[in-house]
């Protein structure tokens, strides 16, 4: 893929991720403020004794029992997907919020989720997006120092 292509289709896949699990969409689903987040980031929200989610980006009090599928997105994710030769692949998930390992924590040196970033154990950690670590890793590798 010619150089800006690829920047062209990595700036579309960074507008395409999740704000909480930073992973592109997986199952859209829409809040009443517009705002939109994987099934599985939802599912993982705090609700109130009556049903009610703070949207992490607006902080608006929304219905959490139901919100409905974003399906344009979605079908954006899906062409997005097949052009990178994605289809099918599954980021590994935590195992205590069920959302995608995205991010790395600079302190524990360990790959965590959003939330455990967010508000689980590793808040307040220095938290660095696992791409970001990987390309870092990637480019220390590869320098060849001299003896």
């Amino acid at each position: 893929m010619p150089m800006d292509r690829r920047e062209s289709f990595v700036s579309l896949e960074d507008q395409l991720r999740c704000p909480v699990c930073l992973e592109v969409f997986a199952e859209p689903l829409m809040l009443q403020c517009g705002h939109s987040y994987c099934r599985s980031c939802v599912r993982s929200m705090t609700m109130d004794p009556v049903g009610q989610l703070q949207c992490p980006v607006c902080r608006c009090a929304v219905d959490g029992d139901s919100p409905p599928p974003n399906v344009s997105l979605a079908r954006i994710v899906d062409a997005l997907r097949e052009l990178a030769g994605l289809e099918g692949t599954q980021p590994e998930i935590c195992p205590e919020h069920h959302n995608p390992l995205s991010l790395y924590c600079e302190e524990d040196q360990t790959v965590i989720c959003g939330i455990c970033g967010s508000i689980g154990a590793h808040h307040g950690h220095k938290i660095t997006p696992v791409c970001s670590v990987y390309s870092r890793m990637k480019v220390s590798n590869c320098t060849v120092s001299e003896p």
